[in-house]
């Protein structure tokens, strides 16, 4: 039996930077979509620089039909309800731009 190929995606990278309190927080995306199509999966890391290293703060998924969410992992920075609305406000618009283009 040959290999049989059932489903071709593409994988793109993107960022955006959000600043906040004087301070620059990173968004990294790793986006998956169908061929040509439109992104069935979004994922986000969100970082920050501290002391010479990228701390990761906080997670956001996107998955057609399924869910899409944001989490901060307040033991690793604890990162105040303000910048936490700022990020979040930044991965919604951006998931909204991926999706519809």
């Amino acid at each position: 039996m040959a290999l049989v190929v059932v489903e071709e995606n593409e994988i793109k990278k993107a960022y955006s930077e959000v600043e906040c309190n004087d301070e620059t927080y990173r968004l990294d995306y790793i986006i998956t979509s169908p061929v040509n199509g439109v992104p069935s999966k979004i994922e986000c890391y969100m970082t920050k620089m501290l002391n010479e290293k990228k701390v990761q703060i906080g997670y956001g998924n996107y998955n057609k039909d399924v869910s899409t969410y944001m989490r901060f992992d307040l033991s690793v920075l604890n990162t105040d309800i303000q910048t936490q609305s700022k990020l979040s406000e930044r991965f919604y618009v951006d998931v909204e731009s991926v999706v519809n283009g």
